[in-house]
């Protein structure tokens, strides 16, 4: 299960920088 997490945790870091302009947070 880390594995996943990992996996998502990672894509999820990616599409916020990719994202980083418009306010996510």
């Amino acid at each position: 299960m880390e594995n996943k997490w990992s996996k998502l945790y990672s894509l999820v870091s990616l599409y916020v920088r990719n994202k980083q302009t418009l306010p996510y947070i």
